[in-house]
């Protein structure tokens, strides 16, 4: 099964004028998703050949008008249409949020069964003249399967705030050989939004130093690492600054496809003074994992 990186489209022909017949399609460009509401064209082209067999009804073809909407978070989904098929199923949607929306932490969206099992849905791409709603495909319905649920979220937001974090640097930092790279255990945690976070060790290089955030070992947080590379800057006890030439968020995913945060690595250069004791992380913004709810459930009686 595709990730939840990957971006489905969909083309839609109307009957074959001549079914049996081969056929070449010509993709000269396509729009490419940056986010769920602007991207970019790419130039192809791409060519695909095919022999379409002639027209079927597909039994499993419905149309749900769900029609619904829910509003946590300072976000609003609406919930507008549910189409089923053979082939897939596809959710429409539309969605209204505040300026400061990093994205989807994962998936947009999980179609979740009363057994627990679940599956993401992958956005389909729109032009950005496309006025109509928001798509997501999902695999197609299992045999039997009456109801089921559709999850949005969480989504990622970039909140403002200024956070200070001292570490005192292991004294192996200032014996280790500057020239050879070394992992050293730090273990020190902070607040963030009565929060608690962990600097869990410090890799020493040649050309630089990174950094290991991450919540303290059995916990989850809301917290979910530094959105943006220029918020953030170290300075040691010597006066040197340090600026992050690498942000990297890591989530993982239990095992009923709730995402959560794991880690956040921040890479710094130049060199760490090998005469620091400690060292200031400044942060002046961070992105919080937002949780909802937005589900809805669905019938196929509807």
């Amino acid at each position: 099964m595709a990730d939840a990186d990957t971006v489905l489209y969909t083309l839609e022909f109307g009957p074959a004028s001549s079914p049996n017949t081969p056929i070449t399609i010509t993709i000269d460009k396509i729009w490419a998703l940056e986010s769920e509401s602007s991207g970019s064209y790419v130039d192809g082209p791409w060519v695909f050949q095919l022999t379409p067999g002639g027209a079927a009804v597909d039994p499993l073809a419905r149309v749900i008008e769900v029609d619904r909407s829910k509003s946590a978070d300072q976000k609003t989904i609406f919930f507008d249409q549910v189409r089923t098929s053979s082939d897939e199923v596809i959710v429409a949607y539309n969605f209204s949020s505040p300026e400061n929306l990093l994205g989807p932490a994962s998936a947009p969206a999980l179609m979740v069964f009363p057994d627990g099992s679940f599956a993401p849905g992958l956005p389909l791409n729109r032009a950005p003249d496309d006025t109509g709603s928001l798509l997501l495909s999902f695999p197609p319905l299992p045999n039997g399967a009456t109801t089921f649920e559709i999850r949005f979220g969480p989504y990622l937001t970039d909140t403002p705030g200024s956070y200070t974090f001292e570490i005192d640097l292991p004294p192996t930092v200032r014996s280790a050989d500057p020239s050879e790279e070394a992992t050293l255990i730090v273990g020190q945690q902070f607040e963030i939004r009565n929060e608690s976070v962990e600097v869990s060790d410090i890799r020493i290089e040649p050309d630089g130093f990174t950094l290991r955030f991450a919540p303290p070992s059995g916990t989850s947080v809301e917290y979910a690492g530094m959105s943006q590379a220029d918020n953030i800057y170290a300075v040691d006890d010597l006066g040197n600054t340090y600026f992050p030439e690498i942000v990297e968020g890591g989530f993982g995913k239990d095992d009923q496809g709730n995402v959560f945060f794991r880690e956040d690595v921040v890479r710094f250069a130049p060199a760490l003074d090998p005469q620091a004791e400690s060292l200031k992380v400044r942060v002046s913004s961070f992105a919080a994992l937002d949780y909802g709810p937005w589900d809805f459930q669905v019938s196929v009686a509807e």
